[in-house]
This record gives C-alpha cells, structure tokens and sequence, in this order.
C-alpha cells in the first residue's frame, strides 16, 4: 500500500501479527486505522505510516512489543497516540513519532508498573507536546523521555516536575 494516495481507511485484523515496513508509508489520504479486538499485533516496522499527512490519532494495541524506526514520522495531522496497555517489552524505536508537529498527547494507559523503552529521538520535533499521560511515575525519569513535557499519572495526582525529573504530590 506504499504511495497509496486513495487509501482513507484501514482496519488491521485482530490475526495480524506485524506490519511490515513502509506499508502504508506516503498513504497520504489515510485518516484512521483501527485494530481488531483482541489484537495479536506485536510489531509496527520501520516507516509503516510515515507521512501519513492525514492520520489524526492512532490506538497501539496492548500487544505491541515493537515500533520501530520512523514508523510514525511526519504523520503531520496526528494530535493524540494511546497506548493501549504497557509492557516492559514495549520498545520506541528512534524518531518513531519524529515531527509529528502537531501531536500534543500520548497516553500509556493500563495498572502495570512496567516502563516501556524509547530510543533517541522518539518524540524529536514535536512542538505541540505538552502531555504524556503514563500509569506510574517509577521509572520514567532520565533516559530519552522528552524534557519539557508534564508526565501526569491519571487519578493520582501526582505530576512529575519536568525540570528536576522527579514525581511532585
């Protein structure tokens, strides 16, 4: 579906287990993509729905383990990512949500403690970030998470102090 200009919709089936590189790369009529309940996704490949210029949010699965490389770069309308479950084994690969200039939200929804883990770069040139919704503050300072964000633990109150890295009550 490379360059598929046409293409305004996907739904990924729920047996799909990864997405191949640049396989919707350049689709630049795509606005949404939905995953099969109970998805059995584990990966989105390298440039997957890079320069999607329409896509406005993107629901990742709990099941996935792996977004690579660029997988989401230049996605130019794409305001809010979810994640829809976190997993230790969750891994962001470099520049995979790089000049989503317009995204202001990413939310790690789901009760684990495990931290996922992003590469350089992960959220490089996205100006509009302001809020990184994640389901524990232990663990999330440091490393390549993105400075001058506020990290909000949802139903708890705390917030986390974006200057020093560490969680305020």
């Amino acid at each position: 579906f490379n360059n598929c200009t046409s293409l305004t919709s996907i739904g990924i089936p729920a047996s799909v287990t990864s997405i191949g590189r640049y396989a919707f790369h350049s689709c630049s009529g795509l606005q949404m993509v939905t995953f099969g309940e109970k998805s059995q996704l584990t990966a989105i490949g390298n440039y997957a729905f890079a320069a999607c210029k329409l896509l406005d949010s993107i629901n990742i699965p709990a099941s996935v383990t792996s977004i690579e490389e660029y997988a989401f770069q230049n996605c130019s309308a794409l305001t809010t990512v979810t994640f829809n479950g976190v997993s230790e084994r969750l891994t962001i690969g470099d520049g995979a949500f790089e000049s989503c200039v317009f995204l202001e939200t990413v939310t790690f929804s789901g009760t684990s403690n495990d931290v996922p883990t992003i590469q350089k770069d992960t959220f490089e040139n996205c100006a509009s970030l302001t809020t990184i919704y994640i389901p524990t503050a232990q663990g999330y300072g440091g490393g390549n998470w993105p400075t001058g964000v506020n990290y909000v633990v949802p139903g708890t109150g705390e917030q986390e102090d974006t200057t020093y890295r560490h969680v305020i009550v």
